[in-house]
């Protein structure tokens, strides 16, 4: 839809039943489409392309309006980037980038400061960050962002209705501020959903926080206001979520999930619960927004 395929139709609402090659003309090192209308490729060479809806996430290239085809996206620095994130809610999206210097450039809608520049202004080009911590990670949800630190601390900015930012603040915030409850507990892999998060500790607990009405917090609160221990799962090795589910896996080879699980166009709501027939050997999973996935040896 609106050219995220970027496989060039015209038809902007096109669906492909089967794999078709974009045409980028250099190999493809890095892929980011946590979004449902825009996505972003990073190149051997260094260059950045993107394509599908353009409300700044593309940077300037043809300014809020969608592309069909992979289009560069003009850098304002001259260092290699080290990774990409593309996410956020339709058409207000949201891309960062991380240089191999650790510098933080974000661009796209911001309406809830969730670009971290603190203000509620659009950037329809990559804006550079000040810097306030060694940022290794990112993960971009609805209107809300998390990013992980090398010293194991975990910040977030953005939308905050729902308390989907852990960081004690009654409002939006418009920096990257620390959820100062997860400081002292290892956390090595962050997720951000649809309105909640997650969080994925060294010694294999999983830490929810964030609306949970669909179960994605695994309480039956609307709210939870702060990052609370999932006490039923341990030794977890990997986690991924979708707009409002969550995945894990265990260094036991189990697959669990909760949450709000569509089956066509029925959802059903879910607390923690072992998936069947679900491979041992997985290595990572993945979540689009009502979907999962799984890789394996």
């Amino acid at each position: 839809m609106y050219g995220a395929l970027g496989i060039g139709s015209e038809d902007y609402d096109h669906v492909e039943v089967f794999p078709t090659r974009v045409p980028l003309k250099t190999r493809c090192v890095q892929i980011a489409s946590n979004s449902t209308f825009h996505v972003l490729a990073l190149l051997s060479n260094g260059k950045l392309f993107g394509w599908g809806v353009n409300d700044g996430q593309l940077g300037s290239i043809n300014e809020e309006t969608p592309t069909n085809l992979p289009v560069e996206i003009e850098l304002p620095f001259r260092e290699r980037i080290r990774s990409i994130y593309a996410g956020g809610n339709g058409h207000k999206g949201v891309s960062y980038l991380i240089t191999e210097m650790g510098r933080i450039f974000a661009m796209g809608n911001n309406e809830f400061g969730q670009l971290g520049l603190g203000d509620k202004e659009t950037r329809y080009q990559p804006t550079m960050l000040k810097r306030w911590a060694t940022i290794t990670s990112l993960s971009i949800g609805g209107h809300h962002v998390l990013a992980l630190s090398d010293e194991e601390r975990v910040y977030a900015c953005g939308h905050n209705l729902y308390k989907q930012l852990g960081t004690q603040a009654n409002m939006d915030n418009f920096y990257f501020g620390e959820v100062k409850d997860l400081r002292d507990e290892g956390v090595i892999q962050v997720c951000a959903g649809g309105f909640f998060s997650a969080a994925l500790s060294r010694n294999g607990s999983v830490f929810l926080w964030g609306r949970s009405q669909e179960c994605q917090c695994a309480l039956s609160d609307n709210i939870v206001e702060t990052p609370y221990r999932l006490k039923s799962l341990t030794r977890v090795v990997d986690i991924a979520v979708g707009w409002c589910h969550v995945i894990a896996h265990t260094d036991e080879g189990k697959t669990y999930e909760w949450g709000a699980l569509k089956d066509g166009d029925q959802f059903t709501y879910q607390m923690v619960t072992q998936v069947p027939d679900a491979p041992k050997n997985i290595v990572k999973l993945y979540c689009g927004l009502y979907s999962s996935f799984a890789l394996y040896n």
